[in-house]
């Protein structure tokens, strides 16, 4: 069940990152979230909102945080950024547009000057090579690795 702090937290911080394609309650996913890990989701809500805006196409969220149990009933990896609350599985309604879209995002993380209108790359701390990404049949794994000190970038 979430918890009313977390949402209030996340509420303020959208609105100071102007994050106007996602809500607070859908990112939380009914999760109550650790308080020493809500602040790791931001940085990969505000990407994935200009990258939403951008493509001008609804994006729905699927998977942020876990907990360790949920993490290994889906058989999540070991280390999941999940588990940190820095990771958002995301899908679209036409999943064959999802390799563009992934192809996008491996673009914008190594060449990330060719699209100022994904200004919230500048919150990152390097220059390019920040997201850890996975493409899946049926949705995409987008995370902020280099914001918490992993080895980015990473692809799958």
């Amino acid at each position: 069940m979430i918890d009313q702090r977390d949402l209030t937290y996340l509420t303020e911080r959208f609105h100071l990152l102007r994050i106007k394609h996602f809500s607070p309650k859908e990112i939380l996913k009914g999760w109550d979230v650790p308080d020493e890990f809500l602040s790791n989701i931001l940085p990969t809500v505000a990407i994935l909102d200009q990258v939403r805006e951008y493509f001008g196409i609804p994006f729905y969220p699927d998977s942020t945080y876990r907990s360790e149990s949920y993490n290994k009933a889906v058989k999540g990896k070991r280390k999941s950024l999940h588990l940190v609350f820095n990771a958002i599985d995301f899908t679209i309604e036409d999943h064959r547009k999802l390799k563009m879209i992934f192809r996008f995002l491996c673009d914008l993380d190594s060449t990330p000057q060719k699209y100022p209108a994904i200004s919230h790359y500048n919150l990152l701390p390097k220059p390019k090579g920040n997201f850890g990404l996975g493409l899946y049949p049926t949705f995409i794994h987008l995370d902020t690795r280099s914001t918490l000190g992993r080895r980015s970038p990473a692809r799958w």
